[in-house]
């Protein structure tokens, strides 16, 4: 449209809204509005960056993102410090997210410049429980002495930290742990609780075996301790009778070998066969082989061996007598 500025002062009037217009009104445009090229000027879009810290520690490269554009919450953190709570929001004075906590997949508007985001976790804090150790010997006296105590925390087993197995009362052996509710108790056990645990007793038990003279096993048995083995029938041995056992079968208290006991048909008591070591002579009176040495001064033999003696003196001069009568019986008949 064409009008007609009349005098000097109406050109100067046009001239200053011309200047007006290119040069001073872009400058309060908005920086979303900066692109109008006005009077045929252009300015730049601003961008700003956000900053990821997890601990301090920045874990990411800053991203730019324009004025008021929507910034998408798309990083996890990477260390494990608790319960993570979220991303804290750090911007320009003013701000209005100044202190939030955005979450994963939250957005926010982005402002007219940086945003720094800061990982925020909550401590765990892990219970601790107590594991009692009993040692319930059954001796009502020492019942329920306290044998060891553990702390333990909360979802973690003692593993290799279980106390010492306690000392054996007498006539009993070791079975093991077990808590207030009869369940097993061992090193591998996961704690969620304060617990009790009972050792666990049982009589023990001792081996006897039955053998015969010649070291042949006849029985064996197992005997809790104080009690009393059954004995086997009575074995045979040709030529002897037998008399009973070497030791007795009864409160047995530790392991025992029972040897069989025979007598000859002289009444001598025929133990096992234990021949004297190598170089040892046999000593008088001991029973070696069935047979008895005879002991220091001991006369029956010698006595036997008077007689045969005697026997056969007599029984000589009785044959010299009888030889010199038949001589003179013989002289006398030429």
């Amino acid at each position: 449209m064409m009008f007609r500025v009349a005098g000097k002062g109406g050109r100067l009037f046009l001239l200053i809204v011309l200047l007006l217009s290119a040069f001073v009104l872009p400058a309060f445009a908005s920086p979303s509005e900066a692109n109008n090229t006005g009077a045929g000027i252009t300015f730049e879009q601003i961008y700003s960056t956000v900053s990821y810290y997890d601990n301090g520690i920045l874990i990411d490269e800053p991203k730019k993102f324009g004025y008021k554009e929507d910034v998408l919450v798309n990083k996890s953190p990477v260390s494990n410090q608790g319960l993570f709570q979220g991303w804290r929001y750090t911007g320009p004075a003013g701000d209005p997210n100044n202190g939030k906590l955005f979450k994963v997949n939250d957005t926010f508007k982005m402002p007219a410049a940086d945003v720094r985001l800061d990982a925020i976790w909550e401590p765990i804090v892990t219970a601790i429980y107590r594991v009692t150790f009993i040692r319930n010997y059954p001796d009502d006296s020492a019942a329920g002495t306290v044998h060891d105590i553990k702390d333990v925390s909360s979802g973690q087993s003692l593993g290799n930290n279980m106390p010492p197995t306690p000392r054996n009362p007498t006539g009993y052996q070791f079975g093991g742990w077990r808590d207030d509710e009869g369940r097993i108790f061992a090193g591998s056990t996961v704690i969620t609780r304060n617990t009790t645990v009972y050792a666990q007793w049982h009589v023990r038990e001792w081996l006897v075996e039955f053998v015969d003279w010649d070291g042949r096993l006849i029985d064996e048995q197992w005997v809790e301790h104080g009690g009393n083995a059954r004995p086997p029938a009575a074995p045979r041995r040709s030529g002897y009778s037998f008399t009973g056992w070497d030791r007795s079968w009864r409160n047995i208290t530790s392991d025992r070998t029972i040897t069989a006991q025979y007598g000859d048909p002289s009444g001598t008591t025929i133990g096992p066969v234990r021949p004297p070591a190598a170089g040892t002579p046999g000593t008088p009176g001991n029973n070696v082989g069935g047979g008895t040495i005879p002991k220091s001064g001991d006369d029956t033999n010698i006595r036997l061996w008077l007689i045969l003696l005697v026997f056969s003196y007599v029984v000589l001069m009785c044959g010299l007598f009888s030889k010199k009568n038949r001589k003179k019986e013989t002289k006398s008949s030429r």
